[in-house]
């Protein structure tokens, strides 16, 4: 970052600011994604086997199977959107959300290291070995 030459300074940082106002917003996507899925299984407009069998949007959607449980996983770790939009998880980037959800199991520490990452740019590939802290038992 020092070799970036004064001018480029700000193009620099506007582009970060954009970068994390799209993650914030995807992840924002993603829950209302997943909580309309689960409405969908609950109140029996899709049974608990739809996600399997979406066939029809296999071709278009490489991997959808796979990405309709993370959505759907990721809204029933944050059930609530107003304590969802408040928590640090909705301003972080899809792929560290997926990261904390596969690795954590406790909404505390996923909470935590959601926290650290926003606050001191904890790296999300591997939580558990990269932050300065130890999070709560």
């Amino acid at each position: 970052m020092s070799e970036l030459l004064p001018q480029d300074r700000p193009t620099f940082l506007q582009g970060l600011r954009q970068a994390q106002t799209r993650a914030a917003l995807a992840a924002r996507l993603y829950w209302r994604i997943g909580r309309d899925l689960a409405a969908a299984v609950r109140q029996g407009r899709w049974g608990e086997k739809a996600i399997e069998r979406v066939a029809d949007l296999r071709r278009e959607f490489p991997g959808v199977e796979r990405n309709l449980e993370r959505v759907r996983a990721f809204y029933l770790a944050y059930l609530d959107e107003g304590q969802f939009a408040a928590q640090p998880v909705s301003q972080l980037p899809w792929g560290h959300n997926l990261v904390l959800l596969q690795k954590l199991k406790d909404p505390a520490q996923r909470l935590w290291y959601a926290e650290q990452a926003l606050l001191k740019g904890v790296a999300m590939n591997s939580p558990m070995n990269e932050s300065p802290n130890t999070p709560p038992a």
